[in-house]
């Protein structure tokens, strides 16, 4: 199971390379690494890999422009494993929890007491009250 992750609350113009750098490499990069090292024996044992996404994956959450695009990574990531390592049985899973009341979401601009639900049958996300 991956579910490391850092979410920087930075808008497009203010989120510097290193922020993308450094955002992409703990989002995505080291969920790839950790697959790539491990598929020798997931391939031997048929095993499982499990993604911990966010909800707000699929559409653009400002000013979470870096998160948001990292988790869209993330999410083809998972799909380009799947389909990758269909052949030799590993399954691949996403996991997309609901938003957590946290300080971090609190200075983000989510509205008091937000959380993320499904607001169509594509799953796309928004934020309710």
């Amino acid at each position: 199971m991956h579910c490391a992750g850092i979410s920087p609350v930075e808008a497009v113009a203010e989120a510097g390379p290193e922020t993308w750098r450094r955002t992409l490499a703990v989002n995505v990069a080291s969920a790839a690494e950790l697959v790539r090292l491990t598929l020798p024996a997931l391939r031997r044992s048929r095993g499982h890999v499990i993604f911990v996404n966010a909800s707000p994956r699929m559409t653009g959450v400002p000013p979470w422009s870096a998160f948001v695009g990292s988790k869209a990574a993330l999410r083809e990531l998972a799909d380009s494993l799947r389909e990758e390592e269909a052949a030799h049985g590993i399954r691949v899973t996403t996991v997309y929890p609901a938003a957590t009341a946290t300080d971090l979401l609190g200075r983000s601009g989510a509205p008091s007491g937000a959380r993320t639900i499904p607001s169509s049958a594509s799953g796309r996300s928004r934020w309710r009250r």
